[in-house]
């Protein structure tokens, strides 16, 4: 990314980022771009300028379709809420232009049909039609497909792909699924349908044109006189809408279609179905529970490599990930025989107390991609070679900001292999502040953090943005599920029932939070002695009994930046489908009439000098990086129990140094030397009154007469251990 000043605005950085983008387009340094935007405050994220920017930067590079989508609805709503839809209709007509010929829609991004000769398209559709009848299958135009036939008079210029359906005979679910997997097979032998799909076992199928667009094929039948098919029509209108099939002329060829298609077209995108929009996408979620009985049966026909039903716990910290993760692994076995895989590929078994959990996979597709693919390659052998139809994973660092890709990468070389019938995703969120805190808390406790909880809060600001989290899952998942922690209790029961698992009894919780007091002490330690707070003891074993504090009478106070904005609020209750009542206890700000820990940090700060003063010694370390100014250095012992210090010794300069002043630095403040080195190329220097800041270091500085200082020497006061 061009250079930006430090602290710059975040207008100064979007306009940085779309200035770089319109010149250079593809050329541009994605990552960098994409950091820079993804790491302004959370307000910013929210505005038009950032979202454009953000949408921009995608599509020049063809990136996360299913965030541009989302980010540009988000977009739309916005400038329609300010009365500005011209705005957004001007910014999509550039979008446009900038991905032609390609388009982005539901499957990301794609060559657009508007791109292709349609004519030859139409063609060769009227042949696949032909074909189909003479093995006794009655296709007919549906979904996109009709929709553009009705509207426009030819296929839908964003879409990518032909929707067919085929008439199945068969009066119940049972009946047409064994009608309907028959006919698959005659068509797969005859070389009519694709072969490498129609292995994965998806309800649906598909046959491709010469030109490589997919021609989709779905099931249609009438039961009971009601008119199904197959994903958006569930018996929701009588027989005589679809059947007998009506007739309609394109490009010179007649198709089948279905005989009231407005009804059709209405059930399936809504009453708005005559306005163009490219954002519409499909609700499966819904469509699923709908065709429960026919899915079932269609259970009864599934490849045993076929495609599984993945069920994917994605975090989020501390609202029982670990219960539910040795629960997994503890009845591993159980869950097989109920037919639910817990993958061992990419499980860690490093921190048990932490939980059985899938984090390599989420951790290595940042830091090692190459360990990570070998992870998958793994995974898909796994899930291939057992014949359990579903897969549950659990890592709830999935949720964590900067990781959520790795999860959608994951989804995308399953689906690739043909592994995913459907992905849904179980998040967990716990009261927002209770949250941040606890997972402050936990961070502090095994992840050396060493900032207080307001600059961790202002240092991690997607922290506390959940609505950010549902909104990238929910762009990768076909289903997401989130589930208020506080009103299920036990993790591990209500995620078994989820997936259909003979529940047990979850083994004896492993993973207990620290307080905030336990926290704050902890932090203290580790500023001073980090290695040693595995051997801290606690403060109950530290404070005498006359300073001993009630660790349930403490917290840490957010600012008051933590509280979302009211645009925010609504936006997550549309997105997680949560009642008022329900997101009104998860932003409830309550301290339960606690101190703030700040009020007491000086006495843990002594209780944990003192415990380090009785258990060990001070020492002091030295380091003298190298520096072509320096021919030699030499430092006298430093005392590491006083508290202020003379720091002397002994510098030899190079002839063709410059004058140099000496300083030393602290976070205690800075100390000159008494005599400035302009003329002296060697000898004793001092520099006295030094004191040992918090930070328990001392760097001994150059400063030439220019201004520009280099470290000669860094000198510690540590304890051992």
């Amino acid at each position: 990314m061009e250079q930006s000043e430090p602290g710059a605005r975040p207008g100064a950085v979007i306009a940085s980022v779309r200035s770089q983008v319109a010149r250079e387009g593809s050329a541009s340094p994605y990552d960098d771009l994409r950091a820079a935007l993804d790491a302004l405050p959370r307000k910013a994220r929210r505005r038009p300028p950032w979202l454009k920017a953000s949408v921009q930067l995608n599509i020049a590079h063809h990136e996360r379709p299913g965030q541009t989508r989302r980010h540009l609805g988000r977009l739309r709503d916005r400038l329609a809420a300010a009365d500005r839809p011209g705005d957004y209709d001007r910014f999509w007509a550039d979008c446009v232009e900038t991905l032609r010929p390609y388009a982005l829609g539901p499957h990301g991004y794609h060559r657009a049909l508007a791109s292709m000769d349609s004519s030859d398209l139409w063609a060769e559709v009227a042949e696949l039609v032909e074909r189909l009848r003479s093995y006794g299958a009655e296709a007919f135009l549906v979904s996109g497909t009709l929709l553009g036939v009705v509207r426009d008079g030819d296929f839908v210029g964003h879409d990518d792909d032909v929707d067919l359906a085929v008439l199945v005979p068969g009066d119940d679910a049972a009946s047409v699924a064994a009608a309907w997997h028959d006919l698959r097979i005659r068509l797969t032998e005859a070389g009519v349908l694709e072969a490498e799909f129609e292995a994965r076992g998806y309800l649906h199928t598909k046959a491709r044109s010469s030109g490589g667009v997919g021609i989709d094929l779905f099931p249609a039948w009438v039961e009971a006189g009601r008119a199904w098919v197959w994903p958006h029509t569930p018996g929701g209108l009588p027989a005589e809408a679809l059947v007998p099939l009506a007739a309609a002329e394109v490009a010179g060829h007649t198709f089948a279609v279905p005989r009231d298609p407005e009804a059709l077209l209405e059930l399936n995108y809504g009453p708005s179905w005559r306005v163009p929009d490219p954002l519409w996408s499909f609700d499966w979620e819904a469509a699923r529970a709908r065709f429960t009985d026919f899915r079932d049966a269609m259970l009864v026909h599934r490849p045993a490599d076929g495609p599984r039903r993945f069920v994917i716990h994605c975090g989020t910290y501390k609202a029982g990930s670990s219960a539910i993760q040795d629960w997994a692994w503890a009845h591993h076995d159980d869950l097989l025989a109920d037919g639910i895989l817990y993958p061992r590929t990419g499980l860690t078994f490093d921190e048990p107390e932490v939980g059985i959990r899938h984090a390599p996979l989420v951790w290595r597709h940042r830091d090692d991609r190459a360990r990570w693919e070998a992870l998958v390659d793994d995974l898909v052998e796994e899930v291939r070679s057992c014949p359990a139809p579903t897969v549950l994973l659990s890592a709830e660092a999935w949720s964590r900001p900067g990781h959520v890709e790795a999860l959608a990468d994951l989804l995308d070389r399953l689906r690739a292999e043909g592994l995913v019938e459907s992905a849904t995703g179980i998040l967990y969120l716990r009261n927002h502040l209770d949250y941040a805190r606890r997972l402050y808390r936990e961070l502090t406790r095994r992840r050396g953090n060493l900032q207080t909880f307001a600059e961790w809060l202002d240092s991690e600001p997607q922290v506390l943005d959940e609505l950010d989290i549902v909104e990238r899952l929910s762009g990768m998942l076909d289903v997401l599920e989130v589930v208020a922690y506080d009103e299920v209790g036990d993790t591990a029961a209500h995620l078994g029932t989820r997936v259909g698992a003979t529940y047990a009894a979850a083994p004896p919780r492993s993973n207990p939070g620290l307080g905030a007091l336990e926290t704050e002490a902890v932090r203290r330690l580790a500023l001073r002695a980090p290695q040693l707070v595995d051997a801290w003891p606690g403060l109950a074993a530290v404070l005498p009994p006359e300073l001993a504090l009630d660790p349930r009478g403490f917290e840490e106070v957010a600012p008051d930046a933590a509280a979302p904005d009211e645009a925010w609020c609504e936006a997550f209750a549309r997105h997680t489908r949560w009642t008022t009542a329900q997101v009104e206890a998860f932003l409830r700000a309550d301290d339960h009439g606690r101190r703030d820990v700040a009020e007491v940090a000086d006495l843990l700060d002594g209780a944990v000098v003192g415990w380090l003063d009785r258990s060990t010694e001070r020492v002091v370390r030295t380091w003298l990086p190298p520096h072509p100014w320096v021919t030699s250095l030499e430092l006298d012992p430093v005392d590491p129990d006083r508290t202020r210090q003379h720091l002397r010794g002994r510098l030899v300069l190079r002839d063709d140094a410059p004058p140099l002043t000496l300083l030393a630095l602290t976070d205690a403040g800075q100390f000159a030397e008494r005599a400035d080195r302009r003329t002296t190329p060697a000898g004793r220097f001092v520099v006295p009154g030094v004191t040992w800041g918090t930070g328990a270091r001392i760097d001994l500085v150059a400063e030439d007469p220019d201004g520009h200082r280099v470290v000669l020497a860094h000198v510690t006061r540590e304890w051992g251990g």
